[in-house]
């Protein structure tokens, strides 16, 4: 089993990064330790009704659009094109079942070219990652960044589809069980994911943090849980919970945050920050650490039985069987060595043992006994005993966030914490976690803790939306509202982003804001494009509310709706209020509205008030009394006629109308 002191160290390490988006693709490495078979996967035997794809094909598809959902590709890997006969099966019926999905098998060529071409940031750390299943551990969280999509151990066998969970999700992990102080409960074995989700930055840079701070020893001594806990799923559970806290501001462990405990059932399906939680009946099925099922379902036993198996555990989705078959690295163990035996008595150099150990003589045979001393640590194979200061292997037992030394007087391991770790166990059992798990490294419930990346020492930065307003290395986080206005201007009211807490600087009524910083100033409206009142209208304010009031020039009228003014030349909107036989037009100095009886009609009115009336049946239009008046059918002009017995003895225009008595002339 895997080292719980252990795998705390990293979720720490990931605090000092910040992510930047990257884009990868995720894989597996585990096959088969039992079968030898192979088959070949380009043959005849693999041919599958799910699209088999080159990374040249497979970039082109990928390119092609963007991308919202959970691209249809699955990722597996192997070390080469040849798999045995079980890993080929079992990938099959992923293939059989998702028709309409693209596949491809990454090699570990084709790995090492895709890191070096896509990811050079992250290279030199791969590069260096040994043994191999470091390597296959971590270039699948890379394969989730950049194309998405879906990643598959080789041990995994398709029951039936479960991409219609897939709708609208981002990220999809699956639970081996809800136990989660081991941190093995989110496996890296099976997982799907938008492009360019943050969460696989928080792993990958958790894995360089603590690849470059582990000592040699420890990068080699990778068994006894150490892949699992380098780049295994005790990276993935780390970087996760170091994602969900900074999104959440929350330091809740992940069953706190899955609520009730109710809800967390077998065929549960979860949701914590976008990232979607699959029950453990729903994909995984056979749990390896309760050991229900452990003699037919694990595939390393010779007892393995997949039908019998499928019957204890009862399969949804899909079932995986942990063949660990890329290797634990045992046969590449340098520390075994040939059975010598040792024939010296310890009177005799030592008897042969290590000059840190301690020679004596076994009871009943009297066969020479080598015993390390205190401070060191028998690293030989039975029946040699090498041995080995104890910090040099291990760490000496102390926590991966401790150092090690000796003490003085017996030479016995001393563990104590490092720079930004607290010990959280005892003075004999030194458990180290990280400061800022520790009521949140002294930083406040305003303030992120973290760490600084050369020396490890606790950072405490205010949250956004807060602003430091202690002294020297005192850190108050303040509401940055309450703190000069939050930097808004002076005429503008400060406040919070709902979603992100973020300073937003808002104007108040009747004030827009003079720049497009969000900390510009504020300025009167009605000096910005009139208030938006339009060019024919005069902006002012409300005197209660200050909201803009819009008003209408002299010479135009509000023809909008509600609270809409729209300004409309009065002449326009019924004549301008004049009278139907009247001409409206504009005074010239003040543009107020001018009212001007038309031809053939007086103003029966006054001046303010103009009433244009038929001039006929005004004083006869100005005719002579023995005249008829009536009107011009072109001009509408008034025109006098004499009435019968009458004749017009006027001049030019004006008409006289006379008796027919003598005989006039008109004398112009």
């Amino acid at each position: 089993m895997i080292d719980n002191r252990g795998s705390r160290r990293i979720l720490s390490f990931s605090f000092c990064f910040i992510i930047s988006c990257i884009v990868i693709i995720v894989i597996v490495k585990r096959s088969d330790k039992i079968d030898t078979t192979i088959y070949n996967t380009d043959s005849s035997l693999l041919s599958t009704s799910c699209k088999h794809v080159s990374i040249d094909e497979l970039d082109r598809w990928f390119h092609s659009k963007k991308w919202n959902e959970i691209p249809k590709i699955i990722h597996q890997t192997w070390k080469n094109k040849t798999l045995r006969q079980r890993q080929a099966r079992w990938s099959q019926t992923w293939c059989d079942q998702y028709t309409n999905w693209y596949y491809h098998l990454w090699t570990d060529d084709e790995n090492d070219l895709f890191v070096r071409t896509k990811f050079p940031w992250f290279y030199p750390t791969y590069n260096k990652l040994s043994p191999a299943i470091l390597r296959v551990d971590s270039v699948r969280y890379l394969y989730m960044l950049y194309y998405g999509g879906l990643y598959i151990d080789l041990d995994y066998e398709s029951v039936r589809r479960i991409d219609a969970l897939f709708t609208n999700k981002s990220v999809v992990l699956s639970l081996i069980n809800y136990s989660f102080n081991s941190m093995n409960s989110v496996p890296n074995s099976w997982m799907a994911s938008r492009p360019n989700h943050p969460l696989w930055t928080y792993i990958l840079h958790r894995i360089i943090l603590l690849w470059s701070r582990a000592s040699d020893k420890e990068r080699n001594e990778f068994w006894n849980g150490k892949a699992e806990f380098f780049t295994g799923p005790q990276s993935l559970f780390e970087g996760l919970m170091f994602y969900l806290h900074t999104i959440q501001h929350t330091d809740e462990t992940l069953d706190q945050l899955f609520g009730n405990k109710q809800n967390q059932n077998a065929d549960s399906i979860l949701e914590v920050a976008n990232i979607t939680f699959l029950g453990p009946k729903l994909n995984n099925a056979y749990d390896w650490m309760n050991g229900i099922g452990a003699d037919v379902c694990s595939a390393e036993k010779a007892t393995f039985d997949e039908k019998k198996c499928q019957d204890v555990v009862k399969p949804i989705y899909a079932i995986t069987y942990w063949s660990h078959s890329y290797g634990h690295g045992h046969e590449n163990d340098l520390n075994y060595l040939g059975d010598e035996k040792k024939t010296h008595t310890c009177t005799i150099k030592n008897g042969g043992c290590d000059p840190n150990a301690g020679c004596s003589h076994d009871n009943a045979t009297n066969a020479v006994v080598c015993t390390c001393k205190t401070g060191y640590t028998n690293t030989g194979v039975a029946p040699a005993v090498i041995c080995s200061d104890s910090c040099s292997l291990y760490n000496g037992g102390c926590d991966i966030n401790a150092e090690c030394s000796h003490r003085l007087e017996d030479f016995d391991v001393v563990c104590n914490c490092r720079v930004g770790f607290i010990n959280v166990g005892t003075v004999n059992g030194v458990n180290c976690s990280d400061g800022c798990y520790v009521n949140n490294g002294g930083c406040g419930v305003n303030a992120v803790c973290s760490h600084d990346l050369t020396t490890m020492a606790i950072q405490c930065t205010c949250m956004t939306g807060y602003t430091n307003s202690g002294n020297g290395t005192t850190l108050v986080c303040t509401d940055s509202c309450k703190v000069n206005n939050g930097g808004c201007d002076s005429s503008a009211t400060c406040s919070h982003d709902s979603v992100t807490f973020a300073v937003v600087c808002g104007c108040s009524i009747g004030f827009v804001r003079s720049g497009c910083d969000i900390t510009a100033g504020c300025i009167d409206s009605c000096k910005v494009k009139n208030g938006g009142c339009g060019e024919n209208a005069a902006c002012a304010h409300d005197n209660l509310t200050n909201a803009v009031v819009c008003t209408c020039n002299k010479g135009y009228t509000n023809t909008g709706f509600g609270n809409s003014v729209y300004c409309t030349d009065s002449c326009q909107v019924n004549n301008g209020e004049c009278d139907s036989n009247a001409a409206c037009s504009h005074d010239a100095s003040t543009n107020i509205v001018v009212c001007s009886c038309k031809n053939g009609y007086v103003n029966s009115g006054t001046d303010s008030v103009i009433k244009c009336t038929d001039a006929c049946q005004v004083n006869n239009g100005g005719c002579d009394s023995n005249a008829t008046c009536s009107h011009d059918a072109s001009t509408n002009g008034v025109v006098c006629s004499c009435k019968n017995g009458f004749v017009n003895t006027g001049c030019g225009t004006t008409v006289k109308c006379t008796g027919i008595i003598s005989n006039l002339v008109c004398f112009t």
